[in-house]
């Protein structure tokens, strides 16, 4: 664990749980899909240690959808 708290490495994007969500639907994507090609991830999706998706919902849908297999993750426990 780094001294700011979490973990930052690259992870499958489909290993990423998405479990019970308030958001069921990302909604367009589209602006935000033209920003990851354009500059990239900016801010890494956050993770639990066994995988669960804390926050990032968006930039994960729009990473599935550009095809991407990974994706830069910080890895938050407690």
């Amino acid at each position: 664990m780094s001294d700011k708290g979490f973990v930052e490495l690259e992870r499958q994007i489909d290993s990423i749980v998405v479990g019970e969500r308030h958001r069921r639907h990302p909604g367009d994507l589209t602006k935000l899909t033209e920003s990851l090609t354009r500059v990239g991830l900016l801010q890494p999706v956050t993770i639990t240690p066994d995988g669960y998706l804390i926050c990032g919902y968006r930039r994960l849908a729009a990473a599935k959808e550009l095809g991407w297999q990974t994706l830069r993750v910080w890895v938050r426990s407690g």
